[in-house]
């Protein structure tokens, strides 16, 4: 596999994320939400490959459902201010992207013999369903104000999406091996 995480070392990339939020109850909140980002990956195949550098732009849309665990527990009549809150988020999207992998051998620049990098371009539409879930940490800085520290996990389903390609047996994500 092509991965973030290569010979000890960790490929960083960035995130943004912007929502619409709409509390639904003390408890429940939902919102649509538009995520853009960029990962960086590794991977060896073989001797005459060496090491591949792939990355992924991508684009996401979705709806996420939000729970409040902090208020599941909180008793409705009391009035102390809990700044703290435990979220969790579950929900799912849309998403396009864009991979290119370069190596040393069959997917790199070349003219002579003619060669190009392995490159999966996915429209944004019904193929490519992604899922999220994760937790957050929100402190309630005022009225008006949250702070909050979220770890997300995404589901793309896509073999493709982490630049490996089109899981044929001479990509890097091979779904089988062999023909027969």
């Amino acid at each position: 596999d092509v991965t973030s995480f290569y010979d000890g070392d960790v490929n960083w990339g960035w995130n943004g994320f912007a929502s619409i939020n709409k509390q639904i109850s003390h408890t429940f909140g939902i919102s649509l939400f538009y995520q853009q980002g960029k990962t960086k990956q590794q991977a060896f195949l073989t001797e005459a490959a060496g090491v591949a550098n792939a990355w992924t732009e991508y684009k996401h849309i979705g709806v996420l459902g939000d729970v409040n665990f902090t208020n599941l527990i909180r008793r409705v009549d009391s009035n102390t201010p809990y700044r703290w809150a435990l979220h969790g988020y579950a929900g799912l999207g849309f998403m396009s992207y864009n991979t290119e992998l370069l190596d040393n051998d069959q997917n790199r620049w070349s003219t002579v013999p003619r060669r190009v990098p392995l490159i999966v371009e996915q429209d944004l539409n019904i193929g490519s369903v992604a899922f999220d879930f994760g937790l957050g940490l929100k402190y309630n800085v005022s009225k008006l104000i949250d702070l909050e520290l979220r770890a997300m996990y995404l589901i793309s389903g896509d073999d493709e999406f982490d630049g490996s390609g089109w899981a044929d047996p001479q990509d890097y994500n091979p779904v089988r091996t062999t023909y027969t």
